[in-house]
């Protein structure tokens, strides 16, 4: 099986470095898109086509297309297909945001992933230690993300979502937890905020779901289901963050 796609003749997609293969996949589709490779509204390769194409597994193509669709540039169709659907920006106004993002990528992407380490351990602290009182702010703080996912409110959605991993990190009981994260907020802010100027409001949504997941496992004082529900949560972050290609940012 060929190694990537790029070797065949004609390919509309760039050669592919060494680091998780859905990121690359995700991050290669993303590029042919943004040089019109496929227009609004095509149909990309089907599942078997792209793994062939990319010498990999169905699997491991759903992974990517899910990530692409988290970001809001695909729609998958149940029973039809995967289609380019039309980005929330267009041209000059493509946020600054998200020009920062891709220029510093790397660098975040390697912070997520000890973000996901911190959060995963102060929700199962806080699952652990919360009282009544303190859950039923978090059950507020997520009825904000809820409604402003819901109402499309981007910057509404990142100031709930920042008080969300605060509320926990603050809560959990163990003050170093709560300095290590604060180092990383700032970072995480801006990244969070740039994701949500290139996701669609169904991407937002998953969002909210995300964070309902976590805040259940909390509740019922399930702290290995909460560490793992944020885990989960802040690696979808990360995986978004990993695919999102240069090619993407118009300049």
């Amino acid at each position: 099986m060929a190694d990537s796609f790029s070797d065949r003749a004609g390919s509309p997609f760039p050669e592919l470095q060494r680091k998780r293969m859905s990121d690359q996949i995700a991050g290669a589709i993303q590029g042919a898109i943004a040089r019109g490779e496929f227009a609004v509204g095509a149909r990309l390769p089907g599942e078997h086509e792209l793994a062939s194409m990319f010498g990999t597994s169905r699997g491991t193509v759903r992974e990517a297309l899910r990530i692409l669709e988290s970001m809001g540039l695909v729609e998958i169709r149940s029973g039809s297909g995967t289609y380019v659907v039309e980005p929330p920006f267009a041209g000059d106004a493509l946020s600054e945001r998200l020009r920062w993002l891709v220029d510093r990528r790397d660098l975040v992407v390697e912070m997520l992933e000890v973000r996901e380490v911190l959060q995963a351990r102060a929700a199962r602290r806080y699952a652990e230690v919360a009282t009544d009182a303190e859950l039923a702010e978090l059950r507020a703080i997520h009825e904000r993300i809820r409604a402003a996912a819901a109402g499309g409110d981007g910057d509404a959605l990142v100031e709930a979502d920042a008080q969300f991993h605060f509320h926990i990190g603050d809560r959990c009981g163990n003050s170093m937890l709560s300095e290590l994260a604060r180092y990383s907020e700032e970072v995480y802010r801006t990244s969070n905020r740039a994701l949500v100027d290139l996701r669609a409001t169904s991407a937002e949504s998953g969002i909210a779901d995300e964070h309902a997941l976590v805040v259940e496992r909390i509740v019922a004082r399930d702290a290995e289901g909460a560490g793992d529900a944020m885990r989960e949560h802040i690696r979808n972050v990360r995986r978004a963050v990993a695919a999102l290609a240069p090619e993407g940012v118009q300049q």
